[in-house]
């Protein structure tokens, strides 16, 4: 992990880069959690630093960084890329997996979590319906939602939402599957051969967050459409 936030070169990767600077955030709050025992003091501080100077600040090849910034006080908790995965699974795990020992993160982002991100989404889930179309954006903001979810109640014991009104969501989607694998477009879709999207992950976290057997049964569809090896 030292390795890799010393040597990482995204020099070519396009696109939304956040997404790949907060999967070696998440994974480093993952090596750091998982391995605390096997680290030493001086590890620990070179992790944290690597990540804030690399990952956070933007001081690598590029000079990119994460777009909510250091720190993550921008974007909105409403839509846009604020409501994918830098907040809600990659500064959350990270700010978990430290907070010991950097309480001042945890403050920063579990604060904002509650008083910005958990208010919208009761209100989303209400409905047990998410607001952003059945195409790619439900897949990487939902997801998100559901990981914070996971995040939160293995390190204090309880979602911060209505579960029952959380689980109806990924049951709404379902029902946009057209027969022979077409979609019926809501919201802002923008897939563009009108396909139905993979939904393996959210049925994955769902079915094992809620123990919901309909989202297990459409986790092995989705696995069997897809064969062995699906996207997320």
């Amino acid at each position: 992990m030292k390795n890799a936030l010393k040597t990482m070169d995204f020099r070519d990767v396009g696109g939304d880069q956040c997404r790949q600077f907060g999967f070696v955030m998440f994974t480093a709050a993952c090596v750091y959690d998982w391995c605390y025992d096997l680290l030493t003091d001086s590890d620990r501080r070179e992790i944290v630093a690597g990540v804030q100077h690399k990952v956070c600040e933007g001081e690598n090849d590029r000079g990119a960084k994460m777009e909510v910034g250091f720190p993550p006080s921008g974007q909105g908790a409403i839509s846009g890329h604020g409501t994918e995965l830098q907040i809600l699974r990659d500064y959350l795990s990270f700010a978990i997996a430290i907070c010991d020992e950097y309480p001042g993160w945890w403050d920063f982002i579990g604060g904002r979590f509650y008083s910005e991100y958990v208010p919208v989404r009761r209100e989303f889930y209400r409905a047990g319906l998410y607001p952003q179309g059945t195409s790619l954006y439900i897949q990487l903001r939902y997801t998100a939602d559901l990981f914070a979810a996971l995040l939160v109640r293995t390190a204090f014991g309880e979602i911060p939402y209505d579960e029952h009104d959380m689980m109806r969501v990924a049951r709404s989607i379902y029902g946009y599957e057209l027969p022979a694998g077409w979609a019926f477009a809501s919201g802002d879709d923008h897939t563009t051969d009108k396909r139905f999207i993979n939904l393996g992950l959210i049925s994955l976290l769902s079915s094992h967050l809620f123990c919901d057997a309909t989202a297990r049964a459409q986790l092995e569809y989705f696995k069997s459409r897809a064969g062995a090896s699906y996207s997320t």
